[in-house]
């Protein structure tokens, strides 16, 4: 799944209709669409940001590839360039963005 993230300060939802939270872990939950089920979020406790799944946002942001995260877990049809960022799980190290 592709997707981005925000720090929380620098995040607006303008429309929360239809949004639902799950807890999905212990650690995290889970926000979704409750009329089609998308998933739209991801957000663990305590962090300072949100992720945010590609393609659900109406504005035009220009979101670049930065790298891939878990690939200790991705399946072997998987190919990934060995030029790419690579973590075998999660990091907190996002890239700085401009304001």
């Amino acid at each position: 799944m592709a997707a981005t993230a925000t720090l929380l300060t620098n995040f607006k939802l303008t429309n929360q209709s239809g949004l639902k939270w799950f807890r999905s872990s212990d650690r995290a939950q889970r926000g979704f669409c409750s009329q089609c089920g998308s998933n739209l979020f991801w957000q663990q406790d305590d962090s300072p940001a949100i992720s945010i799944t590609a393609g659900t946002m109406d504005d035009e942001a220009p979101l670049k590839f930065w790298g891939h995260f878990y690939t200790s877990e991705k399946g072997e049809y998987y190919s990934i360039n060995a030029d790419e960022l690579q973590f075998e799980t999660h990091t907190q190290d996002y890239p700085k963005t401009s304001e």
